[in-house]
């Protein structure tokens, strides 16, 4: 994978305009996309040689995602990799399966939890997860606008969404995954 750190940078701009709660307001998009091209450059060349090249997908508090096409299988995945400053337990950097994230996902099997593809530690501390990659997921007001034509409906949705996100977690339980 090839990264174009300026013209990321510049994808992170308007993504942040656009979407503003995609891109945390302290997200400097300059810095943090020169370090992931360092990132990529010192660690994950290998493991992220087979993909295209990236799109910015968004920021939180402790990572950058991007977008990229596996090329071998043509399929678009989502490479979630640290920030600059990020916290990152001592145990995560070493064994990246030891974090709660990634060993949640890595349990978990569920029709609409993103697949777990790879997990790779970082030498500069933390790690690289590469996951399934969702275009466009909808907020959970989006759904029930999609699928309800009224207010009984909407209640109706949500008792369903409620049920099954109370056997989803019934499930990690049971599967004693933490996180």
């Amino acid at each position: 994978m090839d990264i174009d750190s300026k013209q990321l940078a510049d994808q992170f701009r308007e993504l942040k305009a656009r979407y503003p709660t995609k891109v945390p307001e302290n997200f400097d998009e300059d810095a943090e996309c020169e370090h992931l091209a360092r990132l990529v450059h010192e660690d994950l060349y290998g493991p992220l040689e087979h993909y295209g090249p990236p799109s910015a997908s968004g920021a939180g508090g402790s990572g950058l995602v991007i977008n990229a096409e596996f090329e071998p299988l043509g399929n678009v995945r989502a490479i979630k990799t640290p920030r600059i400053k990020a916290n990152v337990s001592a145990a995560s950097a070493e064994n990246p399966f030891v974090d709660p994230e990634v060993h949640a996902l890595a349990k978990l099997s569920h029709q609409n939890i993103t697949r777990l593809y790879e997990a790779h530690p970082l030498t500069t501390g933390g790690f690289c997860m590469i996951t399934e990659y969702v275009e466009n997921p909808k907020s959970l007001d989006e759904y029930a606008d999609a699928i309800c034509c009224g207010d009984e409906c909407r209640i109706s949705c949500a008792f369903v969404l409620l049920c099954a996100l109370k056997i989803s977690l019934s499930f990690a339980v049971g599967k004693r995954v933490r996180g």
